[in-house]
């Protein structure tokens, strides 16, 4: 469904400024509906990237780079085209980055983990590789170091809605850091306002999609949050 939405945003712009230009006069197009709808990803808690920053791969250097890539990016909030295309610098407690998809200038910083990380790498990173293959090896490390519980996949495809169960590994993609830094950052109760500071975004409303937090996290956090107060 997000799919076909896309592709009709996509043909309605087109056709907005064929308009605009007097080439198109058919404006039946005006009525075509963006479908669109939530669909539910995941992200790695505090406790499962704990578990794959310390997984031994020593033995297994291909892994042990993706695994450190990734963890970077699931501390920093940075997307991996940022990365890849190194428009980063490194101070001595900040990274300065010019967002390769926005142009934003964010300043993020370097805590614990990722001065470790750096400091492994003599201060810059490896080079990244393709995203197909660092998907493929970051499920992998996650099969390894046992992110299997069953997780629901549902979408619609063909005007049906499907739901599928696979293991929480199989979902996992490089996108995931970057969610997984919104929403463990958003649970330890840092305003939305500071994170999307360091993430880039401009408005709350696509901040939120990141944050993959359950109901009963909500609840938990809210209760928790009125505990202290009261306390």
């Amino acid at each position: 469904t997000n799919t076909i939405g896309h592709k009709i945003l996509t043909l309605k712009t087109f056709l907005n400024d064929a308009t605009d230009r007097g080439i198109n006069t058919n404006l039946a197009f005006k009525k075509f509906r963006i479908v669109k709808e939530t669909v539910k990803n995941e992200y790695l808690n505090e406790s499962e990237l704990k578990k794959i920053l310390e997984y031994d791969f020593s033995n297994n250097k291909r892994l042990e780079t993706v695994r450190d890539i990734f963890v970077f990016a699931s501390y920093t909030g940075m997307r991996f085209d940022d990365i890849k295309q190194i428009n980063y610098e490194i101070q001595k407690e900040y990274i300065l980055n010019t967002q390769f998809k926005t142009g934003n200038n964010v300043k993020i910083p370097i805590l614990k983990i990722t001065r470790e990380i750096l400091d492994k790498y003599n201060n810059k990173l490896p080079k990244v590789i393709s995203n197909q293959k660092f998907n493929d090896y970051l499920k992998e490390i996650c099969r390894i170091v046992g992110i299997t519980e069953t997780v629901k996949k549902t979408q619609t495809k063909g005007g049906v809605k499907e739901t599928k169960k696979l293991e929480k590994w199989q979902r996992i993609g490089t996108h995931t850091a970057r969610r997984s830094f919104a929403t463990n950052s958003y649970l330890m109760k840092i305003p939305s306002i500071t994170i999307m500071q360091i993430t880039g975004h401009k408005t709350e409303t696509a901040f939120l999609k990141y944050i993959q937090v359950t109901t009963d996290q909500h609840a938990d956090l809210l209760k928790s949050i009125w505990e202290n107060k009261n306390n």
